[in-house]
């Protein structure tokens, strides 16, 4: 299995496991990992894409076929932070007990089968954080692999991040292959967060402008922020404009390799702040 892309800043030592921090990036269709060495340096990432998988278990085969087979994911790093992007995720005013969590889990998403974790979004409140999900196969996966593993979820970055950014009242739309994550912040707080599935401009225009409207916001006195997996040139963002005056385009699809891992590596260091 071959990267679609890679970009090797400094030598891996194979047989020098302790010296070394890995973390993964991990989706439904795809996976990303950056080496870092004691100082924090990038050392090395990858990024591969899997087309047309919509399902978690042929993520779940792709991903110890990596393990397997891959030299540098075959080291026996002494710790792994794993950054899921999944939309099986909720935000909650303050962390709840493990029982509670389960039954909100179940209850919101219909999924008995998923092990779930909790993390703390201080951006949010001094209690908030994120529960979230991932299926048993695919922890065990990683688990077995590795001796120590810290799992952390890609909203939290992206939610940090647009608080830190926003000017007033803000929408951040990122982009994915089938769905789009978004956030809306006024005056430095958090208004709401959600995902969409869309299948065609059309759609996608719908439930942006939907979320918006739901809010109260008025579309002439926001800002959007367009990121992601979406081009200039696309039905999306010819669609947004004729709605939105202000409209900030930041997508990724034309940018560098380097920019592929962008959110991936602010995530990381998100997290080591």
């Amino acid at each position: 299995m071959n990267a679609n892309q890679k970009i090797s800043l400094a030598e891996v030592a194979l047989d020098a496991p302790e010296k070394y921090l890995l973390s993964i990036n991990l989706r439904i269709d795809g996976l990303s990992f950056l080496i870092r060495d004691e100082e924090g340096k990038h050392c090395h990432l990858e990024y591969f894409e899997w087309l047309n998988v919509s399902d978690w278990s042929l993520t779940g085969e792709n991903l110890k076929k990596l393990l397997r087979e891959h030299d540098l994911l075959k080291m026996n790093f002494p710790k792994v932070e794993v950054f899921v992007q999944s939309v099986y995720n909720f935000l909650v005013p303050a962390l709840p007990a493990e029982e509670s969590r389960n039954l909100i889990y179940r209850k919101y998403f219909g999924i008995d089968s998923h092990q779930l974790f909790t993390s703390p979004i201080k951006k949010v409140g001094d209690t908030a954080g994120i529960v979230f999900g991932l299926p048993d196969e695919i922890v065990r996966a990683l688990t077995q692999k590795y001796s120590q593993t810290v799992w952390k979820h890609c909203a939290e970055s992206f939610i940090g991040r647009s608080i830190a950014r926003a000017s007033n009242t803000d929408v951040f739309v990122n982009h994915h292959n089938s769905f789009f994550e978004i956030c809306a912040v006024q005056n430095g707080k958090l208004l709401a967060h959600n995902y969409f599935d869309f299948s065609d401009a059309e759609e996608y225009l719908f439930k942006l402008l939907s979320f918006v409207k739901q809010l109260g916001l008025a579309v002439d006195k926001i800002v959007l922020h367009l990121q992601g997996k979406i081009q200039k040139s696309s039905r999306l963002h010819e669609g947004v404009v004729k709605y939105v005056p202000e409209v900030r385009f930041e997508g990724l699809i034309d940018a560098s390799a380097k920019d592929l891992f962008k959110d991936f590596t602010e995530a990381v260091e998100n997290a080591d702040n």
